[in-house]
């Protein structure tokens, strides 16, 4: 009898089922609980960061109608339209999508097509207690032609009264420590090149130290390093230094060097001197300076390849 009494309380017990283990929400709350101070910060920072991104949305439409009527009230025979701005308050920053630069007198075609002008602030400098800004230019396009570049010459106000500087400084007052370009690329136009048109493509710049003011006229303390390509197959380089805050304009100075240019596009430029190009390709290595006062060029290696002169 005991045995028959002791086994129905050894199958019962044996019976019981263990209790589930507790599912991802449950152990995401008993997490929660056992951190509670992480967790309302890291709940705070999400809201903030959700937060920043609607009201990037929200300033959209009102900055993008402020920076242009700043821009365009500083400017002189000159208009910018900005397709749209994009906020960033979260890094402190803001972007200007689709801008393009008008000549009054002359507004087809566009001077300048810009796919994005991006300001930003240095977060390391402001943890300084400094205040200093980045540019970065994206895909800026040139497009000149020997009327705008006569309209220019002969117009009554300098390059100086256009105000580029103000316009810049109306939307971003704070001073531009780096520069940077993006794949520019400049296209010049004039009676004689429409079927060769002079072109500098895939442009890629940086500038540092852009806010220093030069001591003296001889000094360039802003380096700069530039590369492109010249006529769809050549290089070209520049690596020197600029004064930026130079008035009327920038100077700079530095080493240049062209590798392998095709000549056969210069020919419209050659046929004003009255000479005839044909083929050929142009090397070369020297230095240069190009300021206000003067301009100045010394070629120390000259390579011509090719090349017929008639």
């Amino acid at each position: 009898m005991d045995t028959l009494d002791e086994s129905p309380s050894r199958g019962s017990g044996q019976g019981r089922a263990s209790p589930p283990p507790p599912g991802k929400w449950r152990r995401f709350l008993n997490s929660c609980r056992a951190h509670r101070g992480k967790s309302i910060l890291a709940g705070l920072a999400f809201f903030v960061v959700v937060g920043l991104f609607f009201l990037d949305a929200l300033l959209a439409g009102p900055m993008q109608r402020w920076a242009q009527k700043a821009m365009n009230s500083n400017l002189k025979g000159y208009s910018v339209h900005i397709g749209r701005v994009r906020p960033h308050l979260w890094r402190l920053a803001f972007d200007l999508d689709d801008v393009v630069l008008i000549q009054a007198t002359h507004p087809d075609p566009p001077v300048a097509n810009f796919g994005a002008l991006r300001f930003s602030l240095q977060v390391g400098e402001l943890l300084r207690g400094k205040v200093a800004g980045d540019l970065t230019i994206v895909r800026p396009a040139l497009h000149l032609n020997l009327t705008q570049i006569e309209e220019e010459a002969y117009s009554h106000v300098s390059l100086k009264e256009r105000g580029w500087q103000r316009a810049v400084e109306s939307i971003f007052p704070f001073k531009l420590d780096r520069v940077k370009v993006q794949d520019g690329s400049l296209l010049y136009l004039s009676r004689g090149t429409a079927s060769k048109p002079l072109q500098l493509t895939k442009v890629f710049m940086v500038a540092k130290n852009v806010r220093n003011i030069a001591v003296t006229k001889s000094t360039y303390p802003s380096p700069v390093t530039l590369e492109g390509v010249l006529f769809d197959t050549g290089k070209v380089s520049f690596k020197g230094a600029a004064d930026f805050l130079r008035e009327p304009y920038i100077a700079a100075q530095g080493e240049v060097r062209l590798d392998q240019v095709p000549l056969d596009r210069l020919t419209p430029v050659a046929q004003d001197y009255q000479l005839k190009t044909t083929g050929g390709f142009l090397s070369l290595k020297g230095s240069a300076e190009y300021t206000p006062e003067a301009q100045m060029a010394h070629l120390s290696e000259v390579d011509l390849e090719g090349l017929r002169v008639d």
